[in-house]
């Protein structure tokens, strides 16, 4: 992208037989604009609650090295904040 990034930061955490969270940092940013747009998302169920909902464990889930997308789409949102980060290009004293 020429005039523009997004990057995403994602913390994983998973505890077998108990729960699983996610949390996701999203950012994106027009170059030559003062502030960039960020989003937190905390994602969170427990096992049986996964399984409630369908998800599937196998061992080929708890091996593969992509099992945070593959469950991301089952788990509940907690928590989100949106906001808009102002860049200041003026040198600190």
């Amino acid at each position: 992208m020429d005039n523009c990034f997004f990057g995403l930061l994602r913390s994983y955490l998973r505890v077998d037989n108990v729960s699983v969270r996610i949390c996701d940092t999203r950012i994106f940013h027009i170059f030559g604009n003062n502030y960039l747009y960020r989003e937190f998302q905390v994602k969170e169920n427990t096992y049986e609650e996964l399984k409630y909902k369908g998800f599937k464990f196998s061992s080929d889930w708890s091996l593969a090295h992509n099992q945070s997308d593959s469950v991301s789409q089952y788990l509940d949102v907690v928590f989100t904040a949106k906001d808009t980060v102002i860049i200041d290009d003026k040198p600190a004293n």
